[in-house]
C-alpha cells in the first residue's frame, strides 16, 4: 500500500513536470531565437558603434565571433551540462571527503607541495572545460562554416576568436578553483599565487591546443550535438593532456628535488621548472593552432 501510494505520487509529478514542459518548452524555444537575432538599426553608424563596444580589446570580427559562439552555447545547456556533470560527481566525491582530506594536506606544512595538491580540482575542472569546449569550439560553426570560409577574413583570425570565445573563460574559472583551493589550504601566499599562476598559464595553453586539435579534426556536417567531436581527436585531446599534465607534476617534483640534492634556493627552482612547464605548454599549443589553421586553408582552397 505505501508503495503504490508513493507510485501514485510519482506518476502525478511526473505527469505535472510533463504539462508544464509541453506548455513552457515552444515559448522558451521562441524566446531564446529572438534573443539571439540583435534587433535592427536604423542607423548604420549606431551599429558600428555598438560592434566596436561590444567586447573590449577586440576587434568587431573577434567579438562577433565569440559572442555568435556563446549565444549558440547558452540556447543548448545540455551540451554544458552533459560535459560539466562528471566533474559536479567529482566535486562531491571530494566534498564528502573534504575535511580527512584538508587535514592530510595541511599536515604536509606549507610549500610546494600542498600548493600542487591545491591545484587537483581545478586540473579536473579544467580536463572538463577544455575537452568539452576546445574541441568542439570549431565544429561549432556547423554547416555556417561557408559562411564565413567565403568572407574575406582570414582562417587565423577565426581560430583567434575561437581562442578568446574558450581559452579566456575556461583560465576564469580554473583560477577560481584554484584560488579558493589555495585559500583553504594556505600553503604561503608565495607558494599559493605561483600555483595559481600556473593553473591559468597552463589553462590558456591547454585550452587553444584543443582548439587547434579540434579544427584538424572538425566536423561540419553534423546535425546531432552529440556528434559534434570527432572521436580521434578526442582520444588525441585526452592523451596530450594527460602528457602535459605528467610532464609538468614530473617538472616541479624534479625542482624540489634538486634544490634538495643542490642546495639552490627552493623558489628559484621552482620557477624555473614552471618557466619550462608553461613554455613547453606554449609551444604544443602553437602547433596546434598552426595545424588547425593549415587544415582550414584546405577548406578555402577546396
Amino acid at each position: 500500500m505505501t508503495a503504490g501510494q508513493w507510485l501514485l505520487l510519482l506518476l502525478a509529478a511526473s505527469a505535472a513536470t510533463f504539462a508544464a514542459g509541453s506548455v513552457l518548452n515552444g515559448r522558451l524555444y521562441m524566446a531564446g531565437w529572438i534573443q539571439a537575432v540583435p534587433p535592427r538599426r536604423r542607423h548604420a553608424a549606431a551599429r558600428v558603434r555598438r560592434s566596436k563596444g561590444a567586447l573590449p580589446l577586440l576587434s568587431p570580427v573577434l567579438a562577433a565571433v565569440v559572442i555568435k559562439d556563446w549565444r549558440m552555447r547558452t540556447r543548448d545547456l545540455a551540451q554544458l551540462v552533459r560535459f560539466i556533470m562528471p566533474v559536479v560527481f567529482l566535486f562531491i566525491i571530494f566534498g564528502l571527503r573534504f575535511p580527512r582530506e584538508l587535514g592530510a594536506v595541511r599536515s604536509l606544512g606549507g610549500g610546494p607541495p600542498a600548493a600542487m595538491i591545491g591545484l587537483i580540482p581545478a586540473w579536473i575542472l579544467l580536463f572538463s572545460l577544455s575537452i568539452s569546449l576546445g574541441l568542439s569550439a570549431v565544429s561549432l560553426e556547423g554547416k555556417s562554416i561557408w559562411v564565413y570560409v567565403a568572407s574575406p577574413n582570414s582562417t587565423m583570425r577565426f581560430l583567434q576568436a575561437k581562442c578568446w570565445s574558450t581559452a579566456l573563460p575556461v583560465a576564469a574559472l580554473v583560477a577560481l578553483a584554484a584560488l579558493a583551493a589555495e585559500i583553504i589550504i594556505r600553503p604561503g601566499w608565495l607558494w599559493a599565487v605561483t600555483a595559481v599562476v600556473l593553473a591559468v598559464a597552463e589553462a590558456i595553453a591547454v585550452t587553444t591546443l584543443m582548439v587547434g586539435i579540434g579544427a584538424v579534426f572538425a566536423r561540419f556536417d553534423w546535425t546531432d550535438a552529440r556528434r559534434m567531436m570527432h572521436p580521434v581527436g578526442v582520444f588525441i585531446g585526452m592523451g596530450l593532456f594527460s602528457i602535459i599534465s605528467i610532464a609538468s607534476a614530473l617538472l616541479l617534483v624534479i625542482s624540489m628535488a634538486l634544490a634538495a640534492v643542490t642546495r639552490f634556493p627552493l623558489f628559484t627552482t621552482w620557477l624555473a621548472a614552471m618557466t619550462i612547464a608553461v613554455g613547453g605548454a606554449i609551444a604544443v599549443a602553437a602547433l596546434g593552432i598552426l595545424f588547425g589553421n593549415q587544415h582550414l586553408r584546405g577548406l578555402e582552397v577546396g
